[in-house]
């Protein structure tokens, strides 16, 4: 019995998650414009391949793939945006809080940040703030959901 071509598609789709990966592809081209889009896109598809092979170390993966969205000034501008007064630290609510801002609150509510933010209340620095929001990002538009 031959399955059904559409359902076939639309499990493909989930399975690979190609709606994601149009919304990485399309905001990108919406957020940076280049002149050459096909070598745009055709460089955003080599970092998350790249990222896909070494999904476990954060600092490599997320680096180039977030990069497509946000890069290291984007989220230091943020950071100071909730460093008012500008010690070099924020509370980790603000972080909390930020990195809500980033990914939803349901994607948030499925994300352990405590390697990156700590499991106490303590001051987080910008680097920490910085590597939680990498991991953040990367999770949710790596998911497969």
């Amino acid at each position: 019995m031959v399955a059904d071509p559409i359902q076939q598609a639309q499990e493909y789709i989930k399975g690979h998650n190609i709606t994601g990966l149009l919304q990485v592809l399309t905001a990108s081209l919406i957020y940076h414009k280049p002149s050459d889009v096909k070598s745009h896109l055709v460089d955003i598809l080599r970092q998350m391949q790249s990222a896909s092979q070494v999904e476990e170390d954060v600092s490599l993966a997320s680096t180039n793939f977030v990069g497509c969205l946000f890069s290291d000034e984007d989220l230091s501008t943020m950071f100071n945006m909730y460093d008012m007064n500008n010690t070099g630290t924020m509370s980790k609510a603000q972080a909390m809080n930020a990195v809500e801002n980033l990914v939803g609150s349901a994607a948030l509510a499925t994300l352990d940040l405590s390697n990156d933010l700590g499991s106490g209340d303590g001051p987080i620095t910008q680097l920490q703030f910085t590597k939680a929001c990498k991991y953040a990002l990367h999770k949710v538009l790596t998911s497969k959901s």
